[in-house]
C-alpha cells in the first residue's frame, strides 16, 4: 500500500484476462507462449474467477476444462529462440483436443526475445485448416489501454464474422467488455431490464462461453452498448465498438452501461434519442425514479435513526459520493461525518476537500487521523475495509442501475438486524 505518496499506476499482465474471457468457450484453446511459472498465475487466477461464477449461477457453468495450455519456454528458448516450441505445442494440441480454435497469446519472454508468434501461427493455420489466432498480449509488456477482453473480442471478431450485414435481429443486443459469466445474477437481470424497455431481449456478452458458431451471431445484433472498467478503457472500447457500429450498420450507445441513479437516467435517455423512441425513454424514467423510490421507502422503516459515519479510501472518481449521501439521508439515516482514510494520496485528498466544499453536504470532513473514535455506535459506511472500525459495510464500487441501489440496501439491512460487519458487499 502506498500512502502520502504520488500513486504509481498499477501494471497487470493481460494473458490472465485473455485466458478467462474465453476459459469457458466450448471448442477453443488457448495456448499461453511463456514460461512454465505463467500458467501457475493464469490458472489461479481462472479458479478463483470459476469459483465466484459457481457460487453465482448454483453451479450452471458451461462444462469445459483442460483448454489452457503454455508453451514453457526455458532458459534455451530465451537464448535461442522459441518459435520451434511454438510449433511442437500447437501439433500437440491439435492431435489430442482437436479443437475448432486456438487462440495463441505471447507473454513477456516471447516479446522480448523476439519470437515471430504471427509467423508460426499462420504457418499452422494453414497446415492444420484450423483458425489459429495470434493475440499479441505480451503481459507485462502490454499497453493497459487494450485489456485481455477486448483484445479476444477483437480479434475473435476479425476471424469469424464474415457477412457484414446479415438481416438484424431487433431483439439482439451486443454489450462489450462485460464477462457474462463474472456478473453477479441481479447484474445480468438489471441490464435485461434496461435494455427490455427498448424491446432488446437477447443480450450478446462476447466473448465468454460463446461456441465458434455463436460469435457469428455478433453480425446479427442490432443495437451495441459498451461497459469498461476506467475512461482510459472506455475510449478504447468505444473505438471499437464504433468501427463494429459502422462495418454491421447499426448505432452504438458511447455511454457507459450506468453504475449510478444520474447515469441510468441519462443512459436510458440517450438510448431512446439514438433510437428515435424518446417517449419510450421518458415512461422508462418515469419507471425508475418509481422504483428508485419505492425501494427507498422500503428501507425506511429499518434504518431510520440509525447513525452512521462515511469513510473513503478510493479516489473520488471511483466513488458516486452525492449518490452515496443522498441514499443514506433518504432511508433515515444521521450521518455524523466524513472521513478521508490515510490510503489516498495528498492530490486525492484536496480533491475530495474541493469537491465537498463546492457540492456543500452539509458533513464535517476529517482525515482519519484527525477522527475520534469514540462514536462505537455508528456503522461505518466505507470503501475500503479498515480495521479500526468497530462495525463497517465495506461496499461495492461499481453497480449496475437502479437494481444496485436494491442490492445495497439489502446488504447494509443485514449490518443494522444482525449487528455484524460486511467486509465485502
Amino acid at each position: 500500500m502506498i500512502k502520502k505518496t504520488k500513486r504509481k499506476k498499477v501494471i497487470h499482465c493481460n494473458l490472465s484476462e485473455i485466458y478467462t474471457s474465453v476459459a469457458f468457450n466450448p471448442d477453443i484453446v488457448v495456448i499461453v507462449h511463456a514460461p512454465k511459472s505463467c500458467s501457475h498465475i493464469i490458472y489461479n487466477a481462472w479458479l478463483n474467477s470459476k469459483r465466484r461464477m459457481l457460487l453465482n449461477y448454483n453451479g450452471q457453468v458451461p462444462d469445459v476444462e483442460d483448454n489452457l495450455f503454455i508453451t514453457g519456454m526455458t532458459d534455451k528458448e530465451a537464448i535461442f529462440g522459441g518459435e520451434k516450441l511454438l510449433e511442437n505445442c500447437i501439433a500437440n494440441v491439435v492431435q489430442y483436443k482437436n479443437p475448432k480454435c486456438i487462440i495463441v497469446a505471447s507473454g513477456c519472454a516471447a516479446a522480448v526475445i523476439g519470437d515471430d508468434v504471427q509467423s508460426v501461427c499462420d504457418k499452422a493455420e494453414i497446415k492444420y485448416n484450423l483458425p489459429i489466432i495470434f493475440i499479441p498480449g505480451s503481459g507485462f509488456m502490454s499497453d493497459q489501454t487494450k485489456d485481455g477482453s477486448l483484445l479476444t473480442t477483437s480479434y475473435l471478431y476479425k476471424k469469424f464474422i464474415k457477412n457484414k450485414q446479415p438481416i438484424k435481429d431487433e431483439q439482439s443486443v451486443v454489450v462489450l467488455g462485460l464477462n457474462r459469466l463474472q456478473l453477479l445474477q441481479w447484474e445480468l437481470l438489471e441490464l435485461k431490464r434496461i435494455y427490455g424497455y427498448f424491446g432488446y431481449t437477447n443480450l450478446l456478452l462476447p466473448p465468454s462461453g460463446l461456441s465458434v458458431e455463436e460469435l457469428t451471431n455478433i453480425s446479427k445484433a442490432s443495437l451495441i452498448g459498451t461497459y469498461a472498467p476506467t475512461v482510459e478503457k472506455l475510449k478504447e472500447y468505444n473505438k471499437f465498438s464504433n468501427m463494429l457500429s459502422k462495418e454491421l450498420s447499426i448505432p452504438t450507445i458511447n455511454n457507459r452501461i450506468p453504475l449510478s441513479i444520474k447515469e441510468t437516467y441519462e443512459y436510458i435517455n440517450t438510448m431512446g434519442v439514438l433510437l428515435g423512441k424518446e417517449d419510450v425513454a421518458e415512461s422508462a424514467i418515469i419507471n425508475e425514479q418509481n422504483l428508485l423510490n419505492s425501494n427507498l421507502e422500503k428501507y425506511k422503516s429499518i434504518f431510520q435513526g440509525e447513525r452512521c459515519t462515511i469513510a473513503l479510501g478510493h479516489p473520488l472518481r471511483f466513488i458516486q459520493i452525492d449518490e452515496l449521501i443522498f441514499i443514506l439521508k433518504s432511508v433515515g439515516f444521521h450521518i455524523n461525518g466524513l472521513v478521508l482514510l490515510n490510503d489516498l494520496t495528498d492530490s486525492e485528498l484536496n480533491e475530495y476537500k474541493n469537491y465537498l466544499e463546492k457540492s456543500d453536504c452539509g458533513l464535517q470532513i476529517s482525515q482519519e487521523n484527525e477522527w475520534d473514535y469514540t462514536e462505537d455506535d455508528d456503522i461505518f459506511i466505507t470503501s475500503i475495509f479498515n480495521e479500526k472500525f468497530k462495525r463497517q459495510f465495506c461496499f461495492r464500487r461499481k453497480r449496475i442501475g437502479i437494481g444496485g441501489i436494491k442490492v445495497f440496501l439489502e446488504k447494509l439491512s443485514i449490518i443494522t438486524t444482525n449487528n455484524r460487519s460486511l467486509g465485502h458487499e
